[in-house]
């Protein structure tokens, strides 16, 4: 166990993605599930940290059409709507 600890501190940190790690496996799924979010649109039944995850990292410029039936985020819908004001 210690050497896990050691190997985590060296590389930053668990999940880290500094410079000389791996990046966990969660978060690539996670990126590749926000950047193909308009192909693919659904985020049901994933754990809430991880929808959470994905609706803070998904373009807020995207239709409504496609956010509206799968995003139930409120700070998402603020976010936009601070966006579109400005």
């Amino acid at each position: 166990m210690q050497e896990s600890k050691s190997a985590e501190a060296a590389a930053g940190g668990p999940g880290h993605g500094g410079s000389g790690s791996v990046p966990r496996l969660t978060d690539v799924a996670l990126r590749t599930i926000a950047e193909n979010f308009e192909k693919n649109p659904r985020i049901e039944g994933l754990a809430p940290e991880y929808a959470l995850a994905i609706t803070s990292s998904i373009p807020l410029s995207l239709d409504v059409g496609v956010t509206g039936p799968h995003v139930h985020d409120e700070h998402y819908w603020k976010r936009v709507a601070t966006e579109h004001k400005q």
